[in-house]
């Protein structure tokens, strides 16, 4: 359905709550709804009436919200791709300098986006098979670095889609630095905005076991107590959501705690094997 109205240049959140309507529609049908499944020979997917908690748990945003991702993407486009030294020297820090200018990362210089502070725009969408911009998040320069993204979906339960790439194996991670150093290393990515976002795990998982090349999934939780629990998180919701995959636990190389995918990327202790970034030739190392 998702791929039929992809043709039809029904993308984002316009897609996702045609889907909602159409399942809906089939939990609890009109009148003439139902008759015509039967006559196509489909009643069995007539519902009883009753909410169907995959849906809830897997929504998009309404249209309220959606005016929201516009007015921060007509923004977006304001931002500038030249970017201040103090940036520079971060993403110098992050070995990202290259990753981010391939990411379409920005910066905003205070004004673009009023009552927040100057600092990095990073772009992010919901879909995986759309190169469209859903939603921007937003870094703020503190002095020294930049603090915990904001944006107009800081509270969002969406997942962001933006390093993907149709490969076998999936690296589920938090936050943007950590998607984008396995983006660095050939690898396909997917963020999660908290670590332990239940609503954005089963969206993730549920995209995942519905696409046939994926066929592993690797859950990336940083060495701290968030990370643990969303890798347990991620194992829970796996054998439910996504029972033919295979979904195992990242081995962090750096056992402090506190550290993350960027850290290892950082120190040069990030390895991909070859079979994990084959679609793409040889890592970027």
């Amino acid at each position: 359905v998702l791929g039929l109205m992809a043709n039809n240049a029904i993308h984002g959140a316009e897609a996702g709550n045609g889907l909602k309507s159409i399942l809906s529609s089939l939990v609890k049908p009109t009148k003439n709804g139902a008759q015509a499944l039967k006559d196509l020979g489909q009643e069995n997917l007539i519902g009883n009436g009753r909410p169907m908690e995959r849906i809830e748990e897997t929504t998009f945003c309404d249209e309220r919200e959606r005016f929201y991702v516009d007015a921060y993407n007509e923004k977006f486009a304001k931002c500038s791709t030249e970017y201040p030294q103090k940036m520079i020297d971060w993403l110098e820090r992050k070995k990202l300098t290259k990753v981010a200018r391939e990411l379409d990362w920005r910066w905003h210089d205070g004004k673009v986006f009023k009552g927040w502070r100057e600092g990095i725009v990073i772009p992010h969408r919901k879909s995986w098979s759309g190169d469209d911009i859903d939603y921007v998040r937003i870094r703020e320069w503190n002095g020294e670095g930049f603090d915990k993204p904001k944006g107009s979906f800081k509270m969002t339960i969406e997942p962001y889609f933006s390093t993907f790439r149709p490969n076998t194996v999936q690296f589920l991670v938090e936050g943007e630095s950590d998607s984008a150093s396995i983006y660095a290393h050939g690898g396909s990515a997917i963020g999660i905005p908290g670590a332990t976002s239940k609503k954005a795990i089963n969206t993730v998982l549920a995209t995942f076991n519905d696409l046939p090349f994926v066929k592993s999934v690797i859950v990336c939780g940083d060495n701290d107590e968030a990370g643990e629990e969303m890798n347990k998180l991620v194992l829970e919701a796996g054998k439910k959501i996504a029972p033919r995959l295979i979904i195992r636990p990242f081995k962090h190389r750096l056992a402090e705690k506190g550290t993350d995918i960027n850290d290892e990327h950082v120190k040069g202790l990030l390895r991909l094997p070859v079979q994990f970034t084959a679609n793409y030739g040889a890592n970027y190392d």
